[in-house]
């Protein structure tokens, strides 16, 4: 892809680029089976309103896999709200990683892509013997640019069990299932689009109800994503649905919490309805087009998105009224204690996807700059020179993360939604540094030498400790310690709203303007002298930007 083709697309297609980029898909299973009659002695067990639960039980932790929270959204159930799950008889295995919801692959990836539309299980990771307990609780939204991704991804065995919490992750729809709006499913349903979360909110729902069957407290609730992960937390926050269902908010890289107006959404996905044969032929005859059509087919349909568009929750229906951060302004959010932040190198992750060779050239990078930012250009290369870095690469991924050009990740983007924060409830904001962290696993080779730093999706390897399956490298002994301070510090925030505690490193409370930014590094945790500094954010700021 160009850079003047990335431009052109604006920040989503950044995110949705990067999100295929970071999140592949393994091998899919089969969903778990249900045994007549529980063996008590074998395995842990915990029953839910729909039945009981058979775990499995490893190195101090009990994981039970592939809960299902709603019913599948198949057949007619297809762009609909999720429906309450079904019960059962006897005990229902859940040792087995559930089916990714339906997805596409680029090549970037490993693994297969996925056409399953029997998705909506939960995983649910607890310290070993922890029933009888009341423990806080981690709900874990995956990212992947709403187009991709899986809650198996994230193994929260060692956070849970280091830490006496509970970890919840989960599957929700994505791509086309999850985010498709049209004006055929207004007409059905007065509302239609965000069904991947409204998903999200119905597996925080069963969570309030069934946790303490685990040894969940449900009044200790931290909801926690990253990217779009972190995006849904934003949505959460400013949702009336949501209300009650959570005590305090993670947002990992959200940058600006973005949404779209509804309206424009719909009419650029007009061109999958067409790329799928339903053209505008009345609404009923048109969903019953869409919904004949197999996931493989639409998944195809909506690879042929137009290109300034892609796949976004969208604000102004029932389940997302205002955009995130107008609720936080008007006072008509959830307002609960947030811990958010970003991580130092976040654009790092973006370079080959927008067209950036490595070695990168002066010329290069000049046009770059041009591209993104037109007659500020001048400006900006003044400010960056090439000759400050050791390749004009590394100038142009400080450009793209101090400006918060990308849906405002990184930087002076990021930093503007902590001050929003800051202004309204305690606020807690961070930034991860490690020029060494652990790459991702991504087939698409990097180039020979280039250093991704702490790149966009850093962060997860050391919130999940060897549990996310992404990452292709040990920690050192330096970088295991800075894990295990990050899992406290989250878990410390689960159970009270404050990092604090432990024997950790003070954490001081946000107040604003870049002012006790904590710094997550190997070889210290400390807060940053001048944050603004560091991301330039005068500069930015006298342009414009966030």
């Amino acid at each position: 892809m160009s850079p003047s083709a990335f431009h052109s697309r604006g920040w989503r297609v950044g995110i949705a680029s990067l999100a295929a980029c970071l999140f592949g898909l393994l091998a899919l299973v089969a969903p778990p089976a249900v045994s007549a009659s529980p063996d008590i002695s074998a395995a842990p067990l915990a029953k839910t309103e729909d039945g009981w639960v058979r775990g499995a039980r490893e190195a101090g932790s009990d994981a039970f896999l592939g809960i299902p929270y709603a019913a599948p959204p198949t057949g007619d159930r297809r762009w609909r709200p999720p429906a309450t799950a079904s019960a059962w008889r006897g005990v229902r295995a859940a040792t087995t990683a559930p089916p990714d919801c339906a997805q596409s692959v680029g090549g970037l990836l490993p693994g297969q892509a996925s056409t399953t539309e029997d998705c909506l299980y939960l995983n649910v990771y607890r310290p070993a013997r922890a029933d009888a307990k009341r423990l806080p609780v981690l709900f874990w939204i995956h990212g992947g640019g709403y187009g991709s991704g899986a809650g198996r991804l994230y193994d929260g065995s060692r956070l849970a069990a280091k830490n006496e919490a509970i970890v919840v992750s989960i599957n929700y729809r994505v791509n086309v299932f999850g985010f498709l709006s049209l004006a055929s499913l207004d007409h059905e349903q007065g509302n239609s689009g965000n069904y991947g979360f409204l998903d999200q909110l119905a597996a925080l729902h069963w969570v309030n109800r069934n946790i303490a069957a685990f040894g969940g407290d449900p009044g200790r609730v931290t909801i926690d994503g990253q990217s779009a992960g972190a995006f849904s937390v934003c949505n959460m926050l400013a949702a009336p649905a949501a209300k009650g269902l959570f005590s305090a908010a993670v947002l990992q890289s959200g940058g600006t919490c973005p949404t779209v107006p509804k309206a424009s959404y719909e009419a650029g996905l007009l061109a999958v309805v067409k790329a799928a044969g339903c053209p505008d032929i009345g609404a009923t005859a048109q969903l019953a087009c869409l919904r004949g059509k197999s996931g493989a087919e639409l998944l195809d349909a909506a690879a042929k998105m137009p290109g300034g568009l892609a796949w976004n929750a969208a604000a102004g229906g029932n389940a997302l009224p205002v955009q995130p951060l107008e609720a936080v302004r008007s006072g008509t959010w959830t307002k609960v204690p947030v811990l958010l932040g970003t991580t130092r190198d976040e654009a790092r992750a973006m370079l080959q996807y927008i067209g950036t060779p490595f070695p990168q050239t002066e010329d290069g990078y000049r046009s770059v700059m041009r591209t993104f930012f037109g007659d500020q250009a001048d400006k900006i290369l003044a400010e960056y020179p090439a000759a400050d870095y050791t390749d004009p690469a590394y100038a142009e991924a400080a450009v793209l993360t101090d400006s918060g050009v990308s849906a405002g990740l990184g930087g002076c983007g990021q930093l503007s939604t902590a001050d929003v924060f800051a202004a309204h409830t305690t606020t807690y904001y961070y930034e991860l540094y490690d020029p060494n962290a652990p790459p991702l696993t991504v087939p698409s080779p990097v180039p020979a030498g280039y250093q991704m730093g702490s790149a966009h999706s850093a962060d997860l390897a050391y919130l999940f400790q060897d549990g996310f399956a992404e990452q292709s490298a040990p920690f050192t002994p330096a970088q295991r310690a800075l894990s295990d301070r990050i899992m406290r510090y989250w878990t410390n925030f689960a159970g009270r709203g404050d990092p604090d505690g432990h024997g950790q490193p003070h954490w001081p409370v946000y107040k604003g303007g870049g002012d006790g930014v904590v710094q997550l590094s190997p070889d210290n945790v400390s807060v940053m002298p001048d944050y603004r500094a560091e991301h330039r954010c005068s500069f930015w700021h006298s342009l414009g930007r966030p």
